[in-house]
């Protein structure tokens, strides 16, 4: 009886939050411009540190997406299916209720979060 009311919240909690990922992940407006200013008391120049941050970050990234593609890749050999077409059925709830599928949403979930970051500061400039 516990397990049945543990799944029967985990469902609820699941399809909440694919419908919260469906629209942080999938935005549907358009980019806004953005100016930052940094100031900071200090002798040093910070531009090149920031930059060097920045790139940091963004290999970090991509790691971050390598590993997650690898783990989404696995999901797509077991269960044969793209994981395009998994994520569509997933995110309208026509897959079955297993955790393996859960996991593999949120490997998907993962993936779009880390490759919008990673285009968010490949399209940043300096000035």
């Amino acid at each position: 009886m516990a397990d049945d009311t543990l799944w029967a919240t985990f469902q609820q909690f699941a399809g909440r939050d694919r419908a919260i990922s469906s629209a942080l992940y999938h935005p549907k407006e358009s980019p806004m411009i953005q100016n930052i200013t940094i100031t900071a008391d200090t002798q040093i120049n910070l531009k090149p540190l920031i930059e060097g941050a920045l790139r940091s970050e963004a290999r970090l990234l991509e790691l971050g997406i390598e590993r997650t593609l690898e783990r989404v890749r696995a999901f797509e050999q077991r269960y044969d299916i793209a994981f395009e077409e998994f994520e569509q059925q997933f995110e309208a709830g026509l897959m079955a209720d297993d955790l393996d599928f859960v996991e593999w949403g949120g490997e998907i979930r993962t993936y779009r979060l880390l490759t919008t970051q990673q285009r968010a500061l490949r399209e940043a400039h300096f000035s």
